[in-house]
């Protein structure tokens, strides 16, 4: 049978038997159905791959997830301590403004006490710069009266160098009276009296007097010291060692012008003190 006659007899087939044409049409959908089957199969293993490709990119970035948790976590820690800190830096920070005001309040005292002083310090310039301006009008008339001192001093110098002499003068006679007696009630003889005698070129006493049996020699002094002791000693002992007399060293003075280690010095060195 042709390829036509077959196509023919099958057409026909489908025009006048019914149950032939419900098993064509059903063979032919069964077909349309396994290629949809086959497609749905080749997309739903795409999709399959891509579920496993998305599953495994959910895992990772669940798993970054779970790190970004974690940081977080640490993160939060560190900011409730930074809480805490901040909150304890805000507690310092009231104590401190608290310090601060009363701080504040107290340099404005402060500041006022020191304007109180500044403007005594004022007056105290003014009242400095008057006195000043009087130191320097005393210096003037201390200066007028230091000119007029020292021509006083000078005179009173040489007055007191002549009053020195004149007491020394009177003290030599009152010596010389005293001596002379001594001599008689001792029964010795005056030789020699000399006022102002060297004993040497080195020493000069003011009264020497020389009798038989002893030798004196006077120091006359208005103002005595120690250094006149020391003279005297020196002396007797220059005169020991030449003369075979015994040698007696007097010291004369007022006996309110002898000092207490003038006394003790004296009478260490057996030097004779004669007060008036």
């Amino acid at each position: 049978m042709s390829l036509v006659s077959l196509k023919k007899r099958i057409l026909k087939l489908l025009e006048e038997d019914e149950e032939f044409r419900l098993v064509v049409a059903a063979k032919v959908g069964l077909l349309k159905i396994l290629e949809k089957l086959e497609q749905h199969d080749r997309k739903f293993n795409e999709i399959l791959e891509r579920l496993e490709r998305h599953e495994e990119e959910v895992k990772k970035i669940w798993s970054e997830i779970r790190r970004i948790w974690e940081e977080i976590h640490k993160i939060w820690i560190k900011l409730e301590e930074h809480d805490r800190k901040f909150n304890e830096i805000l507690e310092r920070l009231d104590r401190h403004e608290k310090i601060l005001l009363r701080h504040e309040e107290e340099i404005h005292r402060i500041w006022k006490e020191i304007h109180k002083v500044w403007e005594k310090l004022e007056q105290h310039d003014r009242k400095f710069n008057e006195i000043l301006e009087r130191l320097e009008r005393h210096e003037q008339i201390l200066l007028r009266h230091e000119r007029i001192l020292e021509k006083h001093t000078r005179a009173l110098g040489s007055l007191g160098e002549d009053v020195g002499l004149l007491v020394e003068a009177f003290l030599s006679q009152r010596v010389e009276d005293s001596i002379r007696e001594r001599i008689r009630d001792e029964g010795d003889k005056l030789l020699t009296v000399r006022y102002r005698f060297m004993v040497n070129r080195d020493y000069e006493v003011d009264m020497y007097v020389e009798t038989e049996k002893k030798i004196y020699v006077i120091e006359i002094k208005s103002r005595p010291s120690v250094r006149d002791v020391d003279k005297l000693v020196r002396i007797r002992r220059y005169l020991s060692r030449k003369e075979v007399k015994e040698v007696i060293a007097l010291l004369v003075t007022f006996k309110a012008k002898v000092q207490k280690r003038i006394i003790d010095k004296a009478s260490r060195y057996n030097i004779e003190l004669i007060l008036y």
